[in-house]
């Protein structure tokens, strides 16, 4: 497997930010292919398949930005890799299992279930705006 390496434009989450382009390479979700010059997806796309904005993507990207805990581990779970190797650089890439909820504390399991229920309401909406 090969792994393009991505220079950091000004972002202080250097570390993170390479292992996130890692693991968008590794699931397929490039943005940029350094090898051949050409970009190959969007901020958007790569958003659109994590369930978070663009411009958080981009921030992410560039290493402008880092995620909370709960959030980390979401992304970690979504692109296939383990949490602590993303988010920290510990560990293997690929997670032997993915974090269940029952491991997390009592306030993070109800920040998932509150952005579960918030993405349930907006797909019914958007169900019934379409019948």
């Amino acid at each position: 497997m090969k792994i393009l390496r991505v220079p950091d434009i000004d972002g202080t989450h250097s570390d993170f930010a390479q292992r996130f382009r890692d693991a968008l390479a590794w699931k397929g979700w490039l943005v940029y292919d350094l090898a051949n010059g050409v970009k190959t997806g969007s901020y958007r796309k790569a958003a659109d398949k994590l369930g978070v904005s663009g411009p958080y993507v981009e921030g992410l990207y560039r290493g402008r930005q880092f995620p909370s805990g709960t959030m980390g581990i979401e992304i970690a779970n979504k692109l296939g890799v383990s949490a602590n190797w993303l988010t920290n650089g510990d560990g293997p890439m690929i997670a032997d299992k993915l974090i269940s909820i029952e491991d997390l504390e009592l306030e993070d399991q109800i920040d998932i279930l509150t952005r579960l229920r918030i993405a349930q309401k907006k797909i019914t909406d958007k169900l019934a705006r379409k019948s």
